[in-house]
């Protein structure tokens, strides 16, 4: 996980947990499997 900087306030678990839902729910959101990396180029 990266430093955080001074004055910044790391997410809650209950925060984090509803921006991992909120980035589930995203129909534009799309995990690339083997296949997608097998074809990518650079």
């Amino acid at each position: 996980m990266p430093q955080l900087k001074p004055g910044d306030v790391p997410l809650t678990d209950e925060e984090n947990a509803a921006v991992l839902a909120g980035i589930a729910a995203d129909p534009d959101t799309c995990e690339p499997d083997a296949e997608w990396f097998a074809t990518a180029k650079r």
